[in-house]
């Protein structure tokens, strides 16, 4: 470990000089560089204190402490603090209040720092001594002080501890006596990309002076410097750029917005983007086609750019590892050729070596322009070791991490060396040269078995997976020290009975922990206030770093969920919030500040609480009237496409609107009336949803989430397009997730879960067959794909997900194709105990080339409930047809999704075996079943499915299913009667009863076969009424939560971060 507790090193009446939370630790332990670093709140004066005490016992095993003084002298050369200042426009009418920020200045020791404003131009003295006079990092000047004319805003700082001042920055504005548009860049003024970076999104702000709100306005965006390149607006008028140009490059933009009636209204603002090349990347693997004679070297070479302008050399290298000597001149000569020719792929021989080498280490370095890559590998002449070959890292491309990332690296490689199967293979995984796992695979009896080491690790977050071909790693960020080097690295050896190595391999994968932002003091005033009028004030000192990387973000914390909630603060630096409901009458609200290194996403959160009162109204007008006041501001950040702000503001006009609408009497309410208020909010947090991009889907999705809850979630009885809409909002979010490849899993997980109970309840109560299947599907889609987004975002080493609600119960998971084709996605059950997933599917073997063969497959089966519950209604109430009946309690649709299969690659078919319900299973005929497709518009298809057989032991019915679309989609089993007369092939079914869902449950042996046919079995069934007979029920035997089903599945750890949630009515976790 390279940190250590301050505590044990500092005498501790020195250590309270030094702040809360001290941090001592080495930089560099080779050179012995050791660093104690204050915290914000330090108290120490170099005036007065000249040494500190330091216990030179801290390393011995002697618990007696021996202090000595440490003479303390102030550096000559400390770096003066850096005043910078900030303003969101250039130009202000004398109508309008100027604010100039100087928040982003910067000095090291993290102290309050003094600020000293100075404006020249035509400003008169009483003005020009009262803003001299100004200590604040924010200069407010009120509009009328003003004249028309230009002025100069003059900043410089100065330090408290070291008293040293910044030199002085400077910032031009102009006053105009008429009213004009504003246009200023969101953000950062000055970017830095990479030139890959695809369709990229420059956001401006607009606002606009009372006078100009009915005036048609033109945005427009202008190349001023930097190569030609294609550009283009969004929808929201922002500056949409669909790729760079290749190379190390500089653009600057200028965004204009003007009035059509008189142009002469006009304001522009610019932003400057440097864009970077993105490093190369290199890897050398041994092929399978080495053997004892030969190795064979692929050449795994990406220029991320693509970039054809720059020259590319490679240039290859031989040393012999044991003496460092020369390899030889055939080799040499070779190489050169190999190097010439730019070859993917290298054969280098025994014979290719004039001595008696026995470990040559080769080395290829690529130059293209200013950048270059090298990678290296040592062969062992003598017995080729084992070929190892990286499936997935994860993340991928960083050479920096932060806390939330979790590290996972799955590697495969051989369960036996091929040459000599007398050898075992040893895997070991190290993190900073310490084993935290080591297991030896062997043949035993013509049998290939795993022994896994007992190995005391310091690391507790570590989850590893070792089988016979493949190896993986996750490993959680948070075990990793701050601001160190850190290295996973994974040798994989041949070693004989004796343990002997006789050839290895190794992985390594190298990274940086970045250090989260430095605490800096900030104040929020005042500490009492009324919902959503009073404006708190958010004042932050010294928080921004010497880069300038810092990006501060504040708001309100969900007390039920944990959630986030970011609100942009107003000119003036406020914000208002709304009272967080509390069971019990708790008005305290957690305000939150955050400081984001928008350089490596490491954060730091600093909280507050305040005290937020409930507002109150005394009729619904009064609502109406608030909430059109607010949705009207909304839809102007809307507009513009600001996303923060318009998602931010609908979320508090929705918590704090159902907090009015509940605090009215029963008599003041009119459900058309609130339900119309409903409607027009999730119309607004609909199309706030519509502005997120990647960048700001995880917060916006959480946040969106939240709200619906928050509206539905004390409602007794909604009406039908609250309803729709609600789903509708949900599903958008859950597929801007998919989209962005987010995870919201961690805080989303409680109320999403929370609003589909709230929502499948609602349907419940419709009265119409129709309008409930139509809502139930909608609904199982949301929980679905809500699964899916989760595991698409999770190492593959992760276990399957699985999420059980009223609606469906959904398992999926994410693996590779070569573990993949063997795979059972659920299990069969046993007669002791009842699950909730009511059939299993094997999945049949799936070619695979040498280009896909890591192809990454994620699957899905979902099982509802009441598919097969509405249509025994239907069949029963509408079709009037007596001998059908549906014999399996679920539905069941299964799906396959891989971005790198091509459809030829899947079978035609796939067999699934479905429970059913039927005492009389033993002795009824197989010709009396039949497998039917339930389609979204309550249509039924007999053609995609065919009975091909039974098990009697689980009770269970295999469908033969055509599988060319990679999805089965509501398969229940029927059985007919009569089997009199043949049905059409689909009918269209009409519905206009309501019905009770009714959970079911069944058992199911274990021992089932499946088999796989690759023909096509059409299939006739009659469809008949059944008046009085109905299929059988059997309640739950088990709580209605998660199971694990791995009977068959390869094993997999669980990563511990995910922790299971259980509710009553959902749960969802790791299998």
């Amino acid at each position: 470990m390279n940190s250590l507790m301050c505590s044990l090193l500092i005498h501790s009446h020195d250590l309270a000089l030094l702040g809360s939370e001290p941090k001592c630790y080495w930089t560099d332990k080779e050179t012995g560089n050791f660093k104690i670093e204050f915290d914000n709140d330090f108290i120490f004066d170099i005036s007065q204190t000249k040494s500190i005490r330091l216990n030179t016992n801290v390393f011995s095993k002697s618990k007696v402490a021996d202090f000595i003084g440490l003479s303390l002298i102030l550096s000559e050369e400390m770096q003066q603090p850096i005043s910078v200042i900030q303003t969101t426009k250039k130009l202000y009418s004398t109508s309008e209040n100027v604010h100039i920020s100087g928040a982003n200045s910067f000095s090291g020791d993290k102290k309050g720092l003094e600020y000293y404003w100075d404006v020249s131009g035509n400003i008169t003295s009483n003005l020009f001594q009262s803003i001299r006079l100004i200590r604040d990092p924010i200069l407010k000047i009120d509009k009328g002080k003003l004249t028309s004319g230009f002025y100069t805003i003059n900043l410089i700082v100065k330090s408290q501890v070291s008293k040293l001042v910044s030199s002085q920055s400077s910032e031009n504005i102009e006053i105009q006596n008429v009213e004009f548009p504003s246009v200023v860049i969101s953000g950062k003024k000055e970017l830095v990309m990479l030139s890959t970076e695809k369709s990229v999104i420059i956001k401006k702000t607009t606002s606009l002076p009372t006078s100009l709100k009915d005036k048609e306005m033109k945005v427009e965006w202008q190349l001023v410097a930097g190569p030609t390149i294609k550009f283009e607006k969004d929808s929201y008028n922002n500056l949409l750029i669909p790729q760079f140009s290749t190379g190390k490059r500089v653009y600057s933009f200028k965004v204009s917005i003007y009035s059509v009636e008189n142009p002469s209204l006009t304001s522009s603002d610019t932003v400057i983007i440097n864009t970077e090349q993105p490093s190369l990347t290199l890897s050398l693997i041994l092929t399978k086609n080495s053997n004892a004679s030969q190795s064979c070297l692929q050449i795994n070479f990406q220029d991320p750019e693509n970039n054809t302008d720059e020259i590319e050399v490679w240039s290859w290298t031989c040393i012999d590892s044991e003496t460092f000597g020369y390899c030889g001149d055939f080799i040499v000569e070779k190489m050169y050729q190999y190097a010439k020719d730019r070859s993917s792929i290298v054969v280098v021989a025994k014979e290719d070596f004039s001595n008696q080498l026995i470990n040559p280490t080769f080395t290829l370095t690529i130059t293209k322009g200013k950048r270059f890559v090298s990678s290296s590998i040592t062969l062992k002449i003598s017995h080729p070791p084992p070929i190892v070959n990286v499936i997935d890292i994860s993340p991928k491309l960083k050479t920096k991490i932060n806390d939330n990332d979790k590290i996972s690296i799955e590697i495969k490689h051989p369960d036996q060396d091929p040459a000599d199967s007398t050898l075992s293979v040893k895997t070991q995984w190290k993190i900073d040269g310490t084993i935290v796992s080591e297991c030896e695979t062997s043949k035993v009896s013509n049998e290939i078995q795993t022994i896994s080491s007992t190995i005391s690790s310091p690391y507790s977050n570590i989850k590893i997976v070792n089988k016979n071909q493949q190896s993986s790693i996750i490993v959680d960020s948070k075990e990793l020290e701050y601001g160190m080097k850190h290295s996973i690295q994974l040798k994989v050896s041949f070693v004989n009975k004796n343990h002997d190595e006789i050839a290895a391999s190794e992985v390594f994968n190298n990274f940086v922990k970045s250090q989260p932002p430095k605490k800096c003091p900030c104040k929020i005033s005042p500490s009492t206030g009324i919902s959503m009028k009073t404006d708190f004030s958010f004042s932050c000192d010294n928080c921004q770093n010497e880069d300038n990387t810092i990006e501060i973000k504040q708001g309100y914390i969900d007390r039920e969920t944990g959630i986030k909630v970011s609100v942009p603060l107003s000119q003036d630096s406020t914000m208002k919030i709304p009272s967080i409901p509390s069971s019990l009458n708790d008005e305290t609200v957690t305000l939150f500040i955050e400081l984001i290194d928008t350089n490596t996403g490491e954060s730091r959160l600093m909280k507050s609480i305040v005290t937020v009162r409930p507002d109150t109204v005394s009729s619904l007008s009064e609502i109406m009237e608030q909430v059109s006041n607010q949705t009207n501001l909304i839809s102007a950040f809307v507009k513009d496409g600001d996303t923060s702000r318009s998602v931010s503001q609908t979320i508090n006009t929705v918590i704090s609107t159902t907090q009015l609408l509940q605090s009215l009497p029963s008599t003041s309410k009119d459900s058309s009336i609130i339900s119309s208020i409903q409607s027009k909010l999730l119309d607004t947090l609909a199309s706030s949803v519509q502005t997120a991009g990647k960048d700001s889907a995880p917060e916006s999705s959480a946040i969106t989430i939240l709200a619906v809850n928050a509206m539905i979630k004390s409602e007794n009885r909604m009406e039908t397009p609250v309803i729709r809409k609600s789903i509708t909002v949900l599903n958008n979010v859950i597929q801007l997730t998919i989209k962005s490849k987010v995870d919201i899993f961690s805080q989303s997980f409680k109320p999403l879960m929370n609003t589909i109970g709230t929502l499948s309840t609602q349907v419940s109560k419709m009265k119409l067959l129709r309008d409930q299947f139509e809502h139930y599907e909608s609904i199982a889609i949301i929980a679905k794909d809500y699964v899916l987004s989760f595991v698409q975002v999770q190492s593959v080493s992760v276990d399957p997900a699985a999420l059980q609600q009223e609606v469906a119960n959904v398992k999926a998971d994410k693996v590779y194709l070569t573990d993949f084709s063997s795979s059972i996605v659920t299990s069969p059950p046993t007669k002791e105990r009842v699950i909730s997933y009511q059939a299993y599917v094997k999945i049949p073997s799936i070619e695979f080339t040498e280009i896909n063969e890591y192809a990454e497959l994620t699957y899905c089966i979902v099982m509802k409930d009441h598919v097969p519950t509405i249509f025994t209604q239907i069949i029963e109430q509408d079709l009037n047809i007596s001998s059908l009946i549906v014999v399996s309690p679920q539905s069941v649709s299964f799906s396959l999704s891989s971005p790198k299969l091509l459809t030829a690659d899947l079978p035609n078919k796939i067999a699934v075996n479905v429970h059913i319900n039927d005492e009389e299973f033993i002795s009824s005929e197989d010709s009396l079943y039949s497998c039917i497709i339930i389609q979204p518009d309550l249509e039924y298809d007999t053609s995609m499915c065919t009975v091909f057989g039974r098990d009697s032991a689980t009770n269970s019915i295999t469908c033969n299913c055509n599988f060319e679309s990679w999805k089965i989609e509501n398969l229940i089993v029927v059985k007919d009667l009569k089997k009199s007369r043949s049905p059409p092939k689909s009918s269209k079914l009409q519905n206009n009863s309501s019905i009770i869902i009714i959970i079911l449950s069944v058992v199911i042996p274990s021992g089932s076969l499946i088999i796989i046919l690759s023909g096509v079995v059409a299939l006739l069934c009659c469809v008949y009424c059944v008046k009085k007979r109905k299929p059988k029920i059997n309640p739950y035997n088990e709580s209605n939560g998660l199971h694990s089903h791995n009977i068959k599945q390869p094993s997999k750890i669980m990563d511990s971060s995910l922790i299971s949630i259980h509710q009553s009515d959902s749960s969802m976790s790791l299998l």
